[in-house]
């Protein structure tokens, strides 16, 4: 069997003094109550700094994202503009405009507003006009 040494029977009677001082136990205790609560409470402010931090980021990068998008999206329109415009022509027909007035296409707007002409020769009817 192990003999104790001074220093664990020193703690033994320091643990046994506690006992006998309940009031400072309680003291203690809630001394360290009040710590846990602070450290807790600082532990969830920075928390919330880092989530709030973390959601501007995001933000941002989708900022950056919804530009790119609309940039692409403006070039890709201005490309199909330009095809849209030339179109006529690409497929051989030249009813854009003519010498004569019969040569000049009908406008006609759609209703998304759209302007589209229409050869004069392909309407049948002045009804359609």
């Amino acid at each position: 069997m192990k003999q104790p040494n001074s220093r664990t029977c020193r703690d033994h009677l320091r643990k046994i003094k506690w006992l006998f001082r309940k009031e400072d136990a309680e003291k203690l205790q809630n001394d360290l109550l009040v710590h846990v609560q602070g450290l807790t409470m600082f532990v969830t402010s920075l928390q919330s700094q880092i989530i709030m931090r973390t959601i501007l980021k995001y933000e941002s990068s989708n900022d950056q994202r919804l530009q790119s998008i609309e940039k692409r999206v403006a070039d890709i329109h201005g490309m199909i503009q330009t095809v849209h415009s030339q179109l006529p022509k690409l497929l051989g027909y030249t009813w854009e405009g003519g010498f004569s007035a019969h040569d000049e296409p009908v406008m006609v707007m759609d209703a998304l507003g759209r302007v589209v002409p229409i050869p004069y020769l392909v309407c049948t009817s002045k009804v359609f006009l």
